[in-house]
């Protein structure tokens, strides 16, 4: 996808959830239940990283147990509704550009880092690879990373991808607020795809599943390679 296309998705994103974000904040005010495992991956002294955090959920389910807990996201509108619900000294909501390439944190500054159905809506091969090498950067040494995306190969979305001959397979799955409809960028991503956008940052695997969603854990080497 052509640079200029990449980020035009990624303006669309930023003004797309925040017009829908009342309503899609609503939608998101419980953890899905196969991602039960996520509260017993945080230790109390962990500052974490939750990266796409939308309304900030991913705050209630942990319940206060780690040392900072730091989310980003490109929508004002989104991070607004979590500052106002989650406001404690121990969490941090930080707005992001849409077409962002770093992050405002230092290097290894985070003991575990969450992102949570993001990166299916990365433009490009180009970005996702930025992103996960941006991820490794910020993550200590001996942390860990845990991702998810949609499966998108299943049959109920299948109506949705673009018949394509580039290896950078896109669909348009709409979310309707009221009379405002909401027409999201997704990359169905395939067995083994995500995992290796990953591992070319420098993660070690530790579990990659194929299932409702894709999900992916990996470690950053205590000692850099």
């Amino acid at each position: 996808m052509k640079d200029k296309s990449a980020k035009k998705i990624l303006s669309d994103f930023e003004t797309g959830y925040d017009l829908i974000a009342d309503k899609f904040s609503g939608t998101r005010a419980f953890m899905w239940r196969d991602l039960g495992f996520i509260r017993d991956s945080v230790k109390t002294g962990d500052r974490v990283l939750d990266f796409g955090c939308g309304n900030g959920r991913l705050v209630g389910f942990l319940e206060g147990n780690y040392k900072k807990y730091v989310g980003v996201d490109i929508s004002q509108k989104l991070i607004d509704i979590a500052s106002q619900k989650y406001n404690s000294e121990k969490t941090e909501f930080v707005k992001l550009s849409s077409d962002f390439y770093t992050l405002p944190f230092k290097d290894n500054c985070f003991e575990i880092i969450f992102s949570i159905a993001v990166f299916h809506h990365f433009p490009s091969k180009e970005y996702t690879s930025i992103i996960a090498k941006e991820l490794y950067r910020v993550l200590k040494p001996g942390g860990k990373i845990v991702i998810t995306v949609w499966n998108l190969w299943q049959k109920q979305y299948l109506k949705y991808h673009k018949k394509s001959k580039k290896e950078w397979v896109d669909a348009e799955i709409p979310f309707k607020s009221g009379n405002k409809v909401f027409r999201r960028y997704h990359h169905p991503f395939k067995t083994g795809e995500l995992e290796s956008f990953f591992q070319e940052a420098g993660f070690e695997t530790l579990k990659a599943e194929e299932g409702w969603n894709l999900l992916y854990i990996g470690e950053k080497a205590s000692v850099d390679k």
